[in-house]
């Protein structure tokens, strides 16, 4: 990953988010997945490789087990596929979570 890139993924870590990687067959990374319950939200960001990444975010209390998978219809907020640095900063901008999740 290149500087910005990386920076955004240290940003994640920073803003306490866990770092779960999903291996191929072969052990490679396939996907690096952050995740962190944070005030009644689940956020979660994807990264596939620095130019491929996406997120969301959704109450925890509609969020599946499985981190790849959103249920229909709960995702309050959804950054479309894009490079890292967009995806963090659109996902992390100006965000203010309301008092309680809805």
């Amino acid at each position: 990953m290149n500087s910005p890139a990386l920076a955004a993924v240290h940003r994640l870590l920073r803003y306490g988010f866990d770092r779960i990687p999903v291996l191929d067959e072969d052990g490679e990374p396939e996907v690096l997945i952050f995740v962190r319950d944070w005030h009644g939200w689940r956020e979660v960001v994807l990264v596939y490789s620095e130019l491929e990444a996406r997120a969301y975010r959704t109450p925890v209390q509609y969020a599946a087990a499985d981190p790849l998978y959103v249920l229909p219809g709960t995702a309050e907020t959804l950054i479309p596929l894009s490079d890292v640095v967009s995806v963090v900063y659109g996902l992390l901008k100006d965000w203010t979570p309301p008092t309680t999740a809805p």
